[in-house]
């Protein structure tokens, strides 16, 4: 192949080339992340999803779709449901703030600035945050019950976070509670 067919070639697969490449980098960071003990600690107070533990091991059969519409279909959908959407929105919120505690946990041990008592305070919240998402019924409360009990959690959070005594360790910390898609962590 001449160097002209090549450099032809390249232009149409240089962008999915380095696609591929950042996602590589991203998969990397992100294992690197998933390892930091104390950031697994809070991920695992949380059983796996069985909706998603089942899609999982559909995808492990290679039969397991035999067309598109099969891998992208449930039967039967549900009808949409106000009451469910407030509900979902409600686990999303717990969800979220379980995943930035966790996060959270992860950056402050990388750190190794020895907040050993704020470590386990964070983790006695996301263990709290964690009973709530997994209760048998966590979401008979009402829009404003729910409000009030997040937000309790969250001011909680942020009594932990300021007896971080390094003001650099803390601030971004802070952020992440009243900033939303913050991260700590690599990938971000």
């Amino acid at each position: 192949m001449s160097e002209a067919e090549a450099a032809s070639i390249w232009t149409h697969y240089e962008e999915y080339i380095e696609n591929l490449q950042l996602h590589s980098i991203w998969g990397i960071k992100s294992a690197a992340r998933n390892r930091t003990p104390a950031f697994r600690e809070v991920v695992e107070l949380v059983p796996i999803d069985p909706y998603c533990w089942e899609k999982l091991q559909e995808s492990l059969d290679p039969d397991a779709w035999p067309t598109l519409q099969a891998l992208f279909s449930k039967d039967p959908w549900p009808e949409p449901d106000s009451e469910k959407r407030r509900q979902n929105r409600q686990m999303w919120a717990y969800r979220d703030l379980l995943s930035r505690l966790s996060e959270m946990r992860g950056y402050l041990s990388q750190k190794s600035i020895g907040e050993t008592e704020v470590l386990v305070d964070l983790l006695r919240l996301a263990e709290q945050v964690a009973g709530a998402i997994c209760a048998d019924d966590p979401l008979n409360r009402t829009a404003d019950e729910h409000g009030q009990e997040l937000a309790s959690v969250r001011q909680k959070v942020c009594d932990v976070l300021h007896r971080v005594s390094d003001e650099e360790v803390r601030r971004p910390m802070l952020m992440m509670i009243e900033n939303p898609f913050t991260h700590l962590m690599e990938p971000r």
